[in-house]
């Protein structure tokens, strides 16, 4: 008895509360609803596709997303969120098409493009360098080089996601590699990643 009573006090309960809400949707009106303020864009959760490197990209780069390599699921690879200024070619699931300003792209990090590290948030103009393409590292393969340029220094570049599980960089006492998502917080936010 003591349970229906219970259940039918949360019901009614939530009856007000109900009531309450369309009482207040109704005096607010059409004061509500408003059209999104000048100069916001609309935020994009993911990329639309992924930059192709015959042609320049200019803009932010926001955060990167670390994953296994397709090629080799020891190693890791990043893609650089990167929110264009200026339109670009991207590859949209093997299609190319031009990026409009604003659009999020994906850029597959490489070792040549080591100062974009230190970009975040800050607008930057890049392409593949073509008067020294390729620079010999001393590893047996050329290293492809980028030209990249930015007005001033910015935040060093933020992981926000971490999938990988081969090339994870810890290993916990079962022997099992983990992400930072699998670490405690202060281990998480003491962690260094290499990109």
């Amino acid at each position: 008895m003591a349970k229906r009573n219970r259940a039918a006090q949360t019901e009614e309960a939530k009856e007000l509360l109900k009531a309450k809400l369309n009482a207040l949707l109704e005096e607010v009106g059409d004061s509500m609803e408003h059209e999104a303020p000048e100069g916001f864009t609309k935020q994009v959760g993911d990329i639309v596709g992924t930059w192709v490197r015959c042609s320049p990209i200019q803009g932010i780069p926001r955060s990167a997303k670390l994953m296994d390599s397709r090629i080799d699921s020891g190693k890791p690879a990043a893609l650089i969120l990167f929110e264009i200024s200026k339109p670009c070619i991207i590859d949209v699931e093997g299609e190319y098409q031009v990026a409009e300003q604003g659009a999020m792209v994906g850029i597959w990090y490489k070792a040549g493009m080591r100062s974009i590290r230190w970009l975040r948030d800050v607008e930057v103009w890049m392409e593949e360098n073509p008067k020294e393409m390729w620079k010999d590292v001393g590893k047996g393969n050329e290293m492809i080089t980028f030209d990249i340029r930015a007005s001033k220094r910015g935040a060093p570049m933020l992981v926000l996601e971490d999938f990988r599980q081969d090339s994870a960089p810890f290993i916990d006492a079962s022997g099992k590699t983990v992400g930072l998502h699998d670490l405690e917080p202060k281990q998480n936010a003491l962690a260094t990643i290499p990109i």
